[in-house]
């Protein structure tokens, strides 16, 4: 027994001792193949860095390294944009060349561009992966851009809240609705942050919150439309930690918001409970 609690104990710094091994040797290759791949526009200073930081990209073979990058550098990403995309998702590390090929064709009909749509899967890789042909993706941007007005403003609503390109339509005519009809927020301002990537009821808590504080003001149509507006910007209202929020945006305590949202989301509960009960009573009128 004695014998076993000494080999288990000695198992991880062995397993670490030959991971740093095997990384001493497999860096200067990877460093090597990544600035014959690039024409050495990519500062080996600064792939050292990027390994360190991210100790688990050195998990994989050079081999797979050479295969994926030399892929991207066909397809035409610059080479500034390579770590950056690895680095967000290494498992694309994984993928064989005709899966990341396929994955970046299905976005041919967004009509970004070719460098916006490379900048698209730079900052968020798993899009190559999403369970969605070409078909969709057209006709996903065309509703989105009903909204948008622009494709150039779908492509903002997509690098900031990626999971409009999936979410159901329904979920994300409720945000719209309740951003244009209720909180009256200009689409410049939308553009700017990250709501679309926020569940409907954690914006309502926030906005609901500032309106109870006092701080959100919403203009009716008898309002001076030449007034300024002082509410606080959505970016600051949505894409902030609760924290933040609370204290900052709300002067109030994070304790206070804290309760403010649990007993809100009681009270959304408790009406949509009413509001299905009175759509029986409804139907066994009728």
């Amino acid at each position: 027994m004695i014998f076993r609690r000494v080999i288990f104990s000695q198992f991880p710094s062995i397993f670490q001792n030959a991971t740093r091994s095997w990384s001493a040797v497999a860096a200067p290759d990877l460093l090597g193949s990544i600035s014959n791949i690039t024409g050495g526009e990519i500062d080996p200073k600064i792939v050292n860095e990027t390994l360190k930081l991210n100790p688990k990209l050195l998990e994989y073979d050079v081999q797979s390294w050479e295969r994926v990058l030399t892929t991207l550098k066909n397809y035409g990403f610059p080479s500034y944009m390579l770590l950056p995309l690895v680095v967000n998702h290494p498992l694309v590390l994984r993928k064989p060349s005709d899966q990341i090929i396929s994955g970046l064709s299905k976005w041919n009909s967004s009509q970004f561009g070719e460098r916006n749509i490379m900048k698209l899967i730079t900052k968020y890789p798993t899009l190559l992966e999403i369970n969605k042909d070409e078909g969709h993706i057209y006709e996903r941007i065309a509703r989105l851009q009903e909204y948008a007005e622009t494709r150039k403003n779908v492509w903002t609503l997509l690098m900031n809240s990626p999971n409009v390109i999936t979410d159901r339509i329904p979920a994300i005519e409720s945000k719209i609705k309740y951003l244009r009809d209720t909180m009256k927020v200009e689409l410049a301002d939308v553009l700017k942050s990250e709501v679309f990537s926020k569940d409907l009821v954690k914006i309502r808590s926030r906005h609901i919150f500032l309106e109870r504080m006092g701080i959100y003001k919403t203009k009716g149509y008898k309002d001076d439309p030449s007034e300024i507006n002082k509410n606080p910007k959505l970016y600051q209202i949505i894409d902030s930690s609760d924290k933040t929020f609370a204290t900052k945006i709300a002067f109030a305590t994070l304790e206070e918001y804290e309760v403010f949202e649990e007993l809100y989301a009681r009270e959304l509960k408790e009406a949509a409970e009413e509001s299905d009960l009175s759509d029986n009573d409804t139907d066994d009128e009728s």
